[in-house]
């Protein structure tokens, strides 16, 4: 839950959102490992950070960090043991960032 009356932030209501429900899916009733769930959940936030710093953009938008955030740290869920082995540079934000259009297309659609 948070809101924003502006500043750095650009504004927003108080709002609630959920974990990632597209990740949720996919495991069932299986949990999943939890080991660094809350530390890829902190990289998510940093990493948007950067990348918004990084766009230019004249406020930041907690809206983002929170789905970068939510994505990863979920993301984290899939695999065992909290670090995640790229093959490949690139991967690991790739698969973030599929997560994170399926879940706001779902929000969306409900």
């Amino acid at each position: 839950v948070w809101a924003s009356s502006g500043g750095i932030w650009k504004a927003r209501e108080l709002e609630f959102l959920p974990v990632s429900s597209y990740v949720s899916d996919l495991h069932g009733s299986y949990d999943g490992d939890t080991t660094g769930c809350g530390d890829n959940f902190l990289g998510g936030a940093t990493a948007s950070l950067a990348f918004q710093r990084d766009s230019g953009s004249s406020y930041l938008d907690i809206d983002q960090v929170y789905r970068m955030a939510s994505a990863s740290g979920a993301f984290a869920c899939t695999y065992h043991g909290g670090a995640y082995r790229e093959k490949e540079e690139g991967e690991k934000r790739s698969i973030v960032e599929k997560i994170i259009e399926r879940d706001a297309s779902r929000r969306r659609m409900n």
